[in-house]
């Protein structure tokens, strides 16, 4: 029975790209969010896990919109006009930085 429910979970994993494509992404965004903002198939279509783990399109809503693309992010405009930014958090970003495995937290 376990080796069911493997091979069904491993089917999950082929799904083909056309079968994941959003709506809002068409091939031509696609190459250029690619291209431009260094994001992957990953980054765009991951619809599993917590919301900073899923893709780009799984975020989006029927009515926002893509309208800039930029080297390490994309700006989204909502239907009531407002802005959000879905930054590509591979990319060394200047408000992002690592703290060392050796560092202490006193207290």
């Amino acid at each position: 029975m376990k080796s069911g429910i493997v091979q069904k979970d491993e089917r999950r994993k082929q799904v083909e790209p056309a079968k994941m494509r959003s709506k809002k992404i068409d091939a031509a965004l696609e190459i250029k969010l690619m291209e431009v903002a260094g994001l992957t198939r990953a980054d765009l279509y991951n619809r599993r896990g917590g919301l900073s783990e899923r893709g780009l399109a799984a975020l989006l809503e029927a009515t926002d919109e893509i309208t800039e693309v930029k080297n390490d992010h994309v700006i989204i405009t909502t239907a009531d006009g407002s802005k959000q930014t879905f930054w590509n958090m591979k990319m060394d970003l200047p408000f992002i930085w690592s703290v060392k495995d050796d560092t202490k937290v006193d207290g």
